[in-house]
């Protein structure tokens, strides 16, 4: 996965991988590699989501502590 992939561009490419899935007549061998792609995106995606969350709670407590 490309370190430099920002979230949006992750779900960009997840919104391309579903578009090009869900035509009936790309090969099954084609069909896997996107999921294989998709599912690494989602995990990619659902990191940084963690991370961003992660990040909001340390703020929240700090901001709490100075209360």
């Amino acid at each position: 996965m490309d370190t430099k992939l920002t979230y949006s561009q992750a779900i960009k490419r997840l919104e391309e991988l579903v578009a090009q899935v869900e035509d009936p007549s790309l090969p099954i061998s084609q069909v896997l590699e996107k999921v294989k792609e998709a599912t690494s995106l989602v995990n990619f995606c659902r990191e940084e989501l963690r991370r961003g969350e992660d990040q909001v709670n340390q703020i929240l407590n700090t901001k709490s502590e100075s209360l």
